[in-house]
């Protein structure tokens, strides 16, 4: 007897103006079979016009009048999950940072802010909450970017050296001079707000950020025009025409025109592009024209939307329209409809699944940083502006939700993904920022009985107890699985049922918090590794002691590093139900391309350094390297650590200041050095997973959850599974997923015994069999290396065997923040290992302190 409850991920929308519209998509992402479920519950808007526009769009949500109405206050739940927010572009930054601390994910309609400082300020609130942010640059998803991307990635115009953008924008006089676009109190510039857009696709097609600008322009057009009028209440469709034209006779613009009508800059960005783009409101045509320029040819549109071409030149010649190549542009014929629903599917998707997404955050941020100071030189004389580096507050590589530095699989938050469609996949981010937070929040009210010393009863329940059962999850991709598991469980307890709950893991830590401080958390529920403690620590979890005393759970049938994880105080909570090693996945095809034989898989580290570079050195025409590094700590640089005979957390201390873990660390930055591996810039913008996967990487250390990724692509024929090179030791990271006993159940006896059944062999088989993990059960994995038969999965397992347990403590959070904003000085080379290291220990120590 099981029922499962999925929950619906409930979106609002604040601000229901010209753009507001975007929200249609969220029911169109969930028309797939693998698609959202989610629903529009909520608009919020401050005006009375406003409101019965989002009531007449949708009638079944409720109207509020501002976003504040959207939070929860009083104990009370928030009013929606998410918010995609299209305000006036000066709201964004308060309406944002209210949103994220509420714990309400954002799409916030770009530009992110008007002014980098308020951009910073909003990333800065996003890295402290951990409430994902995503910032709505739709033309990255164009039909023509994506096919300009495409060309580039190919190399058929070889390395990118110069971006040069001209915008016609045929509509301006009726798209920004009528409104508040005119005014620069509320948009700071066009410069900044049209060209927002251009300017992310310009840091894509060259693969760099703007580092600096010089900015001109001038109002030379509607300045002169005298005939205003406020439009208030009015929305653009109520005044648009082709017909109103010359510009010079448009009519009813804006009390105030302060903008410049016609502006450009002139970019030199971080990787020696330079680049250029030019805006124009008055032109009699509308589209953008974009010229990429590289070290063996150049490519160009014509057109931008569907029924365009992007052609390429690539041989010497004289003038010569045709060009070598050209390419139809796919999409909508006109407007960016189909650019929308990919944007906001997108963003649904990362929330509801865990899947990566195309923009992130700090990308959102370059765009501003290049509009807004651009806009500050033609302001002040055309004087060229550095543009300030990101502040070391801000994670470096906060993404979107996006690829933060962890990149949890569906079935085990922490780890790292690359997403393909329909496969879900979860992220840790939110997780972790979670337990910052509840850290103080569990600990007022954790349980009467101390960790540990509760009575963990005597792992023996007669068949016939009745009882109904909460089992919480988050990944629906698994509910086959259980439920098949469930069903022998009620073979033994007919009458104990059992619901199972699925959160989408967006929200599942939040939602944890909220019932740990409430005392109401499920009778049993999956718990990972970064926040077991803190539960366990706070008198959260029931041990597991009674059941092993009677034989109903073994440890022994699990690995001890899995053990060692969710075991506190000499106390053990958590039973492994799965497990992920990491090893390394090899491109057979690129070192055949590049004439370099496969390595021996009783490899070391000096063996993967000197394959690495051989093969980047052979393949650097084709833009591919031999490696790639990451800032991803389980799947990266513990390994190495741990592999140099180093630790990340020794005792109550950090382990980061010695000279093992240092040498761990140097390993990646020597890899980057060599040019070996894309550098930490690329890899921001690009993970490794996404390189391998484009194959443009050979060699991609990443975990066994990545086969999935690669079951049914192109590229599973050319795969094949290494174990890690081998430093002064072998050593891999273990992770997994555990399920763990509410302390405070009133069923906790019946909870023990589904724990207890779901710990057994058979029910362990039957999941490895039905494809939903690796088990953690000793000898029920067989079915797992059956999924990709010629790639050695083996590998994976075999790894358990000099596997350590993932670094975490009671708060893993703090200090994982600390390895995200110090430990890019060092992959980049900008700051000594040793220096970075140590200054990252002593902030560790601090905050393992405060535990």
């Amino acid at each position: 007897m099981s029922t499962t409850s999925t929950r619906t991920l409930r979106v609002g929308v604040v601000g229901i103006g010209q753009r507001s519209y975007i929200a249609d998509h969220v029911a169109a992402a969930g028309l797939d079979a693998d698609g959202v479920d989610a629903r529009i519950v909520a608009a919020a808007d401050v005006t009375e016009a406003g409101r019965q526009r989002a009531a007449e769009a949708w009638p079944d949500a409720t109207v509020v009048d501002g976003h504040r109405a959207l939070i929860g206050t009083d104990g009370a739940p928030n009013a929606v999950d998410a918010a995609i927010v299209t305000t006036p572009d000066w709201t964004h930054t308060e309406i944002a940072i209210d949103l994220l601390r509420a714990g309400i994910a954002v799409y916030l309609e770009k530009p992110l802010a008007i002014t980098v400082e308020d951009a910073d300020a909003v990333l800065d609130t996003a890295a402290e909450t951990g409430t994902p942010l995503y910032v709505g640059h739709n033309f990255r998803h164009a039909a023509v970017v994506r096919l300009m991307l495409d060309v580039i990635a190919r190399g058929e115009i070889g390395e990118v050296k110069a971006v040069w953008v001209r915008h016609f924008v045929g509509n301006g006089g009726d798209y920004y001079f009528k409104d508040w676009h005119a005014d620069r109190s509320r948009v700071n510039s066009l410069l900044l707000q049209k060209a927002s857009h251009d300017l992310d696709v310009v840091h894509a097609l060259a693969g760099a950020y703007t580092s600096r600008v010089v900015g001109m322009g001038s109002l030379s057009v509607y300045g002169d025009v005298t005939d205003r009028r406020d439009r208030s209440g009015e929305l653009m469709t109520d005044w648009f025409s082709f017909d109103n034209w010359p510009p010079a006779e448009q009519t009813g613009l804006n009390p105030v025109v302060d903008v410049e009508d016609v502006s450009m800059v002139m970019m030199t960005l971080d990787n020696g592009v330079q680049a250029s783009y030019e805006q124009c409101h008055f032109t009699p045509d509308y589209w953008r024209n974009y010229t990429v320029i590289g070290t063996h040819g150049r490519l160009e549109n014509i057109g931008d939307t569907g029924g365009g071409v992007v052609k390429v030149w690539n041989h010497r010649r004289n003038w010569d329209v045709a060009g070598d190549v050209e390419y139809p542009i796919d999409g909508v014929e006109d407007g960016h409809a189909d650019a929308d629903l990919l944007t906001v599917t997108e963003f649904l998707r990362s929330l509801a699944f865990g899947e990566p997404t195309t923009l992130s955050p700090i990308a959102a941020r370059a765009a501003v940083a290049a509009g807004a100071l651009a806009t500050r030189s033609l302001r002040n004389g055309s004087v060229p502006i550095d543009v300030p580096p990101l502040p070391r507050r801000n994670p470096p590589t906060l993404r979107d939700r996006s690829r933060p530095r962890r990149r949890p699989r569906k079935d085990h938050p922490m780890t790292a993904p690359t997403a393909r469609p329909g496969r879900g996949r979860r992220r840790a981010l939110l997780g972790l920022a979670a337990a910052v937070s509840a850290v103080a929040l569990l600990a007022g009210c954790s349980s009467q009985s101390s960790a540990g010393s509760s009575d963990s009863g005597s792992g023996e329940v007669a068949k016939d107890t009745k009882a109904n059962l909460t089992y919480a999850v988050w990944d629906q991709n698994q509910v086959k699985a259980i439920k098949a598991n469930i069903k022998g469980f009620n073979e033994e307890y007919p009458d104990i049922t059992v619901n199972v709950d699925v959160t989408p893991y967006a929200s599942y830590f939040t939602k944890l918090q909220t019932q740990g401080s409430s005392n109401t958390l499920p009778d049993l529920f999956w718990m990972n590794g970064p926040n077991f403690q803190l539960y366990a620590a706070n008198g959260k979890l029931a041990p597991i002691t009674g059941e092993v005393e009677s034989g109903a759970i073994d440890p022994e049938n699990y690995s001890p590093a899995l053990n060692k994880l969710y075991t506190y105080d000499g106390t053990q909570y958590g039973v492994p139900k799965d497990f992920d090693t990491i090893g390394v996945w090899m491109n057979k095809a690129l070192f055949e391309k590049a004439g370099v034989a496969m390595p021996s898989k009783d490899w070391t580290w000096d063996d993967f350094q000197e394959t690495g570079a051989e093969l980047s050195e052979k393949l650097k025409s084709d833009g591919a390297y031999g490696a790639a590094a990451g800032m991803d700590g389980q799947t990266t640089y513990y390994d190495t650590i741990f592999q140099a005979g180093g630790s990340v957390i020794d005792g109550d201390e950090s382990g980061y200041d010695s000279k093992a873990t240092q040498e761990g660390i140097g390993f990646w930055t020597d890899l980057i050095a060599s040019g070996a591996s894309p550098s930490i810039k690329q890899l921001t913008d690009t993970t490794a997973d996404q390189w391998f996967t484009s194959g443009k990487v050979a060699m991609y250390q990443g975990g066994s959850w990545f086969r999935s990724a690669l079951i049914g692509s192109d590229l599973e024929k050319d795969v094949v599974a290494y174990p890690l090179p081998k430093g002064k030791e072998q050593a891999t990271v273990i992770h997994g997923v555990s399920n763990v006993v509410a302390e405070g159940s009133k069923e906790k006896a019946a909870a023990q015994a589904l724990q207890a059944y779901l710990a057994s062999k058979p029910a362990q088989q039957q999941q490895g069999d039905m494809g939903a993990v690796i088990p953690a059960y000793t000898g029920t994995q067989d079915a797992f290396t059956k999924t990709m038969p010629d790639a050695d999965l083996q590998v994976f397992l075999d790894a358990v065997d000099y596997a350590k347990p993932l670094p975490v403590s009671k708060n893993t959070a703090a200090w994982n923040t600390l390895e995200t904003n110090l430990l890019p000085s060092a992959f980049d080379g900008s700051e000594p290992v040793d220096q970075v290291t140590k200054e990252l220990a002593q902030q560790m120590d601090a905050a393992l302190a405060e535990e």
